[in-house]
């Protein structure tokens, strides 16, 4: 008896930089809009509308936060691709700190690590309030700025474009994180309720300036890794 195989054709599909991170900046403005709409029916015309809850930007373990915790897994596999690849070059620790940072955050959005600071933090500052009442912020700040100067080197010895795209990202991703945190924050401190169309207007620039932060983050590792290391080629084998 002849036995017939049919064989699957292999494809290698090209990983584009700017294809990805539109992708995921495409993904987050459909987050955005659908999180707004159900903020829209709910102070506009008091209708809560199925899905509201389930998309809004504010909330923990929903869609939203799940695809927040996705994007900052995927720079941190993609920091840690870049140090294997340049795990003998002097800037090889830096790729690994970095990686190791993002996995932190994708953790934190997952169990919320920093809200679980915020009593501790709160009592050192004895209970500041204002742009402090989310007091999480202070030991994070102090964070930030030492990482600043750790990294300082590292980001001069870079290309000058992967440089000031990093610089970017950090930027706009920092601006949504901390700035606008405070914002909300010292709204909240004043107001006593996070329930109003002005704390979700607050938050909703802060969870937008996270994602496209790191969704231009994304795309400036994918384009550094092309420009630095020409003679490798990002694809993904499909069946």
């Amino acid at each position: 008896m002849a036995h017939s195989t049919s064989n699957k054709e292999v494809k290698d599909i090209t990983i584009s930089p700017y294809k990805v991170a539109t992708a995921f900046a495409s993904v987050s403005l459909l987050l955005i809009v659908l999180s707004t709409i159900g903020q829209i029916g709910k102070y506009f015309f008091g209708v809560h509308l199925s899905g509201t809850n389930l998309f809004f930007l504010d909330n923990e373990f929903n869609i939203p936060s799940i695809f927040s915790q996705l994007i900052l897994l995927t720079s941190g596999l993609i920091l840690t691709y870049i140090f294997f690849l340049e795990k003998k070059h002097a800037n090889a620790k830096y790729w690994l700190v970095l990686s190791c940072g993002f996995y932190f955050m994708s953790l934190d959005e997952v169990i919320s690590i920093h809200e679980r600071l915020n009593p501790i933090a709160s009592s050192l500052i004895h209970d500041a309030g204002g742009v402090f009442t989310f007091a999480w912020v202070l030991p994070y700040i102090i964070i930030v700025i030492f990482f600043a100067f750790f990294f300082l080197r590292f980001l001069l010895s870079l290309p000058k474009t992967s440089r000031i795209n990093f610089i970017i990202a950090g930027s706009i991703y920092l601006l949504g994180a901390i700035g606008l945190e405070m914002i909300g924050g010292d709204y909240y401190g004043a107001h006593g309720t996070k329930d109003t169309l002005v704390y979700a207007t607050f938050v909703t620039i802060e969870e937008s300036c996270e994602m496209f932060g790191i969704s231009f983050f994304i795309y400036s590792l994918l384009q550094y890794i092309q420009q630095t290391h020409r003679n490798l080629i990002l694809s993904v084998r499909v069946v």
